[in-house]
């Protein structure tokens, strides 16, 4: 096959690939949320989710605010932090890298697939966890608490 044989080829594989993907969808992580006294209304990011007990499905790619309030108690807020595996990330991107840059016989091809690993990581929160990965709160009563304390 001559270069342009071999380039059309190229081109028909990566088309064939791109026609193939699908956009990049956060990953979801599960976070149990339980409060005493049961029953306190649960809101992920402002979002109503229900009540305790509960398993918030929270997108791994950024930061959470719980917010679990009950009548005559106080609302807790609880942050809850995505935490990156820099060493899982970067140890896919290389592997990544190394994998298309070897199969393809270009390593432009495979800088560019261990770039693109390591910007899809933002979208999808694949190397990342959220802590707490439990949230558990007492409920504070607002009738224990003298007019100072509100």
């Amino acid at each position: 096959m001559n270069y342009y044989g071999i380039k059309a080829l190229q081109g028909l594989v990566l088309i064939a690939l791109a026609a193939s993907c699908k956009p990049l969808q956060p990953e979801m992580q599960a976070i149990p949320v339980s409060s005493i006294p049961l029953g306190a209304t649960v809101y992920a990011d402002g979002r109503l989710i229900g009540q305790t007990p509960i398993v918030a499905q929270l997108k791994k790619n950024s930061n959470h605010q719980i917010t679990v309030h009950k009548p005559g108690f106080l609302p807790q807020n609880i942050t809850v932090i995505r935490r990156r595996d820099e060493n899982k990330l970067y140890t896919k991107a290389a592997l990544q890298g190394l994998n298309q840059g070897l199969f393809s016989k270009n390593p432009q091809w495979g800088v560019s697939s261990a770039q693109y690993t390591l910007e899809s990581e933002d979208k999808t929160g694949e190397c990342s966890t959220l802590e707490p990965s439990v949230v558990s709160v007492q409920l504070i009563a607002e009738s224990g608490l003298t007019q100072k304390q509100k």
